[in-house]
């Protein structure tokens, strides 16, 4: 997305509207797929969604400035940024990401030096944890 926003802030110095325009549907898009990938995995209550949609408004507002012509490239690529740090920010630290270990141990013996792991693992409230033997003759 970044380098989106370069593009549209060149595309807005060189004049060529329809290129700029077109990136910021792009980005729209992008960023609807985004909100429903973060809402299938983290759930709708989550502050970064509604950044998403204020994202997809200022985009709304950048098109239509660009097609008035009423908006520098600086000032283009100064908006959408600042919107897309607060994006990245929100997503480093309002999602909570739950890791899954699999442990897979193929001999009984093996365990001993598997459960230290196992058990700091599975106290971690952020882990979830499955252990799953390897049957072997």
């Amino acid at each position: 997305m970044h380098k989106a926003h370069n593009e549209v802030k060149d595309a807005v110095e060189k004049k060529n509207k329809e290129l700029a325009q077109n990136m910021l549907c792009d980005l729209q898009e992008l960023a609807v797929s985004f909100g429903k990938m973060i809402e299938k995995l983290a759930g709708e209550d989550v502050i970064t969604i509604s950044y998403l949609e204020e994202y997809c408004e200022e985009l709304f507002h950048v098109y239509n400035k660009i097609q008035e012509d009423s908006i520098t490239s600086h000032k283009v690529y100064k908006q959408l940024e600042k919107y897309l740090l607060k994006i990245e920010n929100s997503i480093k630290n309002d999602i909570k990401v739950k890791k899954e270990i699999v442990f897979l141990p193929y001999k009984a013996s093996m365990w001993d030096s598997l459960e230290s792991i196992w058990k700091a693992a599975q106290e971690d409230e952020t882990c979830e944890v499955f252990v799953v033997p390897i049957p072997y003759y």
